[in-house]
């Protein structure tokens, strides 16, 4: 069984922010220059500015010349807790989540989950299996992101066999 613990999470205050539709934003890897540059005009503290502190394109992310970008996102992190925009839990905790989408076919979903930390496991452990072959330059690129900001902002969307609701009880 996969070893799942509580996070310090570090979330948006949003007394501070103002409507999460303004400062959530789609994964990384769909974002594209257009998409990031109208993500930025939503708010200042939208999560593209973080989690994609240079814009990405078809080859993966472009330099973006100005500076360490990955340095530039740590920073942002640490201005925004300062400004109250983010705020770390005082306590450790799994988060609930609910999200609702709309899917291909066009009908209405929801799916619920977990956010947790989830330790690597070795492939043959068989606790914990990939569910996508991985580039190595988008690997480097949230290897690098992470080192910056010691903070994991690109969680890993995992299936389970596991009802998440059972493991509150």
């Amino acid at each position: 069984m996969a070893d799942v613990r509580p996070i310090h999470a570090l979330h948006y205050d949003l007394d501070a922010v103002g409507s999460l539709q303004d400062v959530v934003a789609p994964p990384y890897d769909v974002i594209d220059p257009e998409m990031r540059a109208e993500l930025l005009s939503r708010s200042p503290y939208n999560a593209v500015a973080i989690d994609l502190p240079k814009p990405y394109g078809e080859t993966g992310p472009q330099d973006a010349g100005e500076g360490d970008p990955y340095e530039g996102a740590a920073r942002s992190i640490e201005a925004w807790r300062k400004a109250g925009a983010l705020v770390k839990d005082s306590e450790p905790a799994i988060w609930a989540m609910e999200q609702e989408y709309t899917g291909p076919d066009g009908g209405s979903h929801v799916r619920h989950g977990i956010l947790a930390r989830v330790r690597v496991e070795d492939f043959e452990s068989g606790s914990v299996l990939p569910h996508e072959r991985t580039l190595p330059g988008p690997k480097q690129d949230r290897l690098e992101l992470m080192r910056a900001t010691r903070a994991n902002l690109s969680p890993i969307f995992s299936l389970s066999t596991i009802d998440p609701w059972t493991l509150a009880a």
